[in-house]
């Protein structure tokens, strides 16, 4: 037979195979009116008005747009109001940090720091305009631009350094190749504890961000740093800064003139500074205030999940102290969409206009007369797609009385059903080691402290719910008791959260060599942090180096 005929009998065999097999069945968003909502379109607020979207994008708004698209389902917005989808302008994304950020009603999250290979994988799909993707969009910096051992390589993730200004060009060209939407520096003009690039490596890092098609976003703490950032040309700073300067007016009405934004991220400084340095913290709420006086353009972000934050639901306490900052409730809402959009030329995003795409949030209580409101949500739309609530939200176990963690009587098992395992800053590259064993009915750990890790420790690890990532509120206890012995020195008992994971809650104690009862308080704990714990850990932690520890009878009550 003809080679040529085999070939193609073949080709319409194969044709007709695949014809008989079923069509995958592809999910696709309904064209939707949302009717008679007031909207917030990003700039201004409209008056009973519909917005119109199908397959991830808005295609209409005005009034009465039901009776043009009669197909359509329609979603009563009466007494309801739509705001564009949220975006945070300040995160550090990995694992499931996308997906918390959508319950919220976060549709976009910038980030500014993380694995660069997880942001590759995460920034395809916000490509996916008319796709169910159930999570956040991400445009993120990737790698930071830091110095040898300055703020970003303390996180246990190997990343390039700079250490001249004659490595900006290729530097800056390395984290555009690696995919980085954007660059984010650190710079501290008198770094205390941390090293920082100098100055002539900060201008040349902006300079060489901007030759090369992208913004340079700098990271500082003080005015001084601040305005080193401003006039080396950054396009905006992260972070409020402290200080007391008297030339913050001049620095305001510079940043408002040369067009550079600002991301306070007040959440994260109110969650380190408002229970133990009120003054400093408002210095910067001040700070804030005085720069959106000069028109500085103000942005919204969280640093999220940094300590006493959290993906998605930190953005509405942001809103919060922007508007305790000075800002109307209204330019609140512009710093956490449109704002946002602006400073970093985002497509389709941030308003409710045509060919901007679906990402929207329907209000039940109107944000302009309580900024709070923007927690208090109806639906969520992403792509076009409602978001489901999440499961893990309603499974939230809640601890109301006393409970065992351990009397090691009959092994390591609590009684939540989980088990005590060993944990030691390995997980971050640290070096500190440890081993234990139940020797007459309690745990007898041992092992070393190491030193290539900022807050070492080495002890044992109990997850208090089995489902993996799960969280239990014990907001209504107060107390974790325990009996220790071991050698003289500092051990602590860590907690660790999910609005904290970066670093636990740590609450310090003393050990002797004779068995003593150790009573610590969970008051001073702030009560949001208490709502979501993950685990509990007993550790040893530095001076020491080389540790004994016996432990006993493990409440929480």
């Amino acid at each position: 037979m003809n080679i040529k005929l085999i070939v193609g009998l073949t080709f319409v065999a194969l044709i007709a195979f695949f014809a008989w097999l079923p069509t995958p069945e592809v999910k696709t968003a309904q064209l939707t009116i949302i009717a008679n909502a007031e909207v917030f379109d990003g700039q201004q607020w409209l008056i009973d008005t519909d917005v119109v979207f199908d397959k991830g994008m808005i295609i209409a708004v005005g009034k009465q747009l039901s009776q043009k698209y009669t197909s359509a389902t329609v979603v009563d917005g009466r007494d309801k109001f739509l705001i564009p989808g949220l975006i945070d302008a300040h995160t550090h994304a990995w694992g499931d940090a996308l997906a918390q950020a959508v319950q919220f009603g976060v549709t976009t999250e910038m980030d500014m720091f993380t694995k660069h290979a997880f942001a590759s994988i995460e920034r395809e799909k916000r490509q996916q305009h008319d796709q169910d993707i159930q999570q956040a969009d991400l445009f993120s910096a990737g790698t930071l631009v830091t110095s040898p051992h300055g703020h970003g390589t303390e996180y246990g993730i190997d990343i390039e350094t700079i250490t001249s200004a004659k490595q900006a060009d290729s530097f800056v060209a390395a984290r555009i190749k690696e995919g980085s939407d954007y660059i984010k520096i650190v710079y501290d003009k008198a770094p205390k504890g941390q090293s920082s690039i100098d100055y002539p490596t900060l201008e040349a890092v902006i300079k060489a961000a901007h030759q090369q098609g992208k913004l340079a976003v700098v990271h500082i703490a003080d005015d001084d740093s601040a305005l080193d950032a401003v006039h080396a040309g950054a396009d905006g700073l992260v972070h409020a800064f402290f200080g007391v300067d008297s030339g913050i007016e001049n620095l305001g009405l510079a940043m408002a003139k040369q067009q550079q934004f600002i991301i306070p991220t007040l959440s994260v400084l109110e969650s380190m500074l408002a229970a133990n340095n009120p003054a400093r913290f408002s210095q910067a709420v001040n700070n804030v205030n005085m720069l959106a006086k000069a028109s500085v353009l103000i942005l919204a972000g969280t640093d999220a999940p940094n300590p006493g934050t959290r993906h998605g639901a930190s953005l509405h306490n942001e809103l919060k102290l922007l508007v305790k900052a000075g800002l109307t409730s209204t330019q609140a809402l512009k710093a956490a969409t449109s704002n946002v959009a602006q400073a970093f030329k985002l497509p389709r995003r941030g308003y409710i206009k045509l060919a901007m795409k679906a990402d929207l949030v329907l209000l039940n209580q109107d944000p302009r007369l309580d900024i709070g409101h923007t927690s208090d949500i109806a639906i969520i739309y992403k792509n076009g797609f409602v978001i489901t609530t999440s499961s893990a939200n309603k499974l939230k176990k809640q601890l109301s009385q006393a409970t065992l963690l351990g009397d090691f009587n009959h092994g390591i098992n609590s009684s939540l059903g989980t088990t005590w395992l060993a944990t030691t800053d390995q997980r971050f590259k640290g070096n500190s080691t440890v081993d234990f064993k139940v020797v007459d009915k309690h745990i007898s750990i041992s092992g070393t402290v190491g030193n290539q890790f900022s807050y070492p420790w080495a002890g044992i690890y109990l997850s208090l719910d089995h489902r993996k990532n799960a969280s239990v509120d014990i907001s209504l206890l107060s107390t974790i008791n325990l009996r220790v012995k071991g050698n003289k020195g500092r051990f602590k008992l860590m907690l660790f959260t999910l609005q904290q994971p970066m670093r636990p809650i740590e609450i310090a104690f003393k050990v002797t060599d004779q068995w003593t009862d150790i009573t610590l308080p969970l008051q001073n704990i702030d009560h949001r942090l208490l709502l979501e714990v993950t685990g509990v850990a007993i550790v040893a932690a530095k001076p020491l180096q080389q540790f004994q520890l016996a432990v006993d009878d493990v409440w929480i009550k």
